[in-house]
């Protein structure tokens, strides 16, 4: 079984506006940046070319600190939705679909409710383990209604 190596160490925060869903990181973990994808850090460069001069990614490897900043600047909390899997081994999001879930995110009610989310973006939208999908159940698990994301 393999828990989230920092969903609890990077909770969303009370003044972000916009979140960012994924599922969970690649495992076994092998990234030098021990945070949201930074396995091979290209959601990061993607990022640093829609928001040029923002240094996310620099020298190969993106930075923590520059990251968060980066974050924290604009309002955006970045989680994944699930917390435990029973697989042993997963390495690409298409792996994804072949993921036992064993738990979901148990802190994401507590922390949206805390927070001043507006919107939210998922990484993934197909499949029965993608992020959007994943959410959904989550949703329904924890209001008892289904949850209609366009």
């Amino acid at each position: 079984m393999f828990i989230h190596p920092w969903l609890n160490k990077f909770p969303i925060k009370n003044k972000s506006k916009y979140l960012i869903i994924g599922t969970h990181p690649p495992m076994p973990y092998c990234g030098q940046l021990k945070f949201y994808y930074g396995n091979s850090g290209e959601f990061w460069r993607l990022l640093d070319k829609v928001y040029p001069n923002n240094k996310l990614y620099e020298n190969g490897c993106p930075q923590k600190k520059d990251i968060i900043n980066f974050l924290d600047k604009r309002k955006i909390s970045i989680t994944d939705i699930v917390y435990k899997t029973r697989i042993a081994k997963f390495s690409i999001d298409s792996d994804m679909g072949k993921v036992e879930v064993e738990d979901l995110n148990p802190y994401l009610s507590g922390w949206v409710k805390k927070s001043k989310i507006q919107k939210i973006y998922f990484t993934s939208f197909g499949g029965k383990n993608s992020a959007k999908n994943l959410f959904k159940k989550w949703y329904k698990n924890e209001f008892g209604k289904v949850c209609r994301i366009s």
